[in-house]
């Protein structure tokens, strides 16, 4: 579970970036970090739950 916690935190830190950068009216390249943002999103789903006997 810590390896997928630490790719989410990668993703997460990326969406950061790019909001920060809107916030110095910086305006990203159009789509960038939309990958990242779709991918992380993707990965949130792959969760492995134990099944009750």
């Amino acid at each position: 579970m810590q390896l997928a916690q630490g790719g989410d935190d990668v993703f997460q830190r990326g969406a950061l970036a790019v909001q920060c950068l809107r916030l110095l009216r910086i305006v990203p390249d159009v789509g960038f970090g939309q990958f990242a943002l779709d991918l992380g999103q993707t990965f949130g789903l792959a969760v492995v739950v134990k099944d009750t006997p």
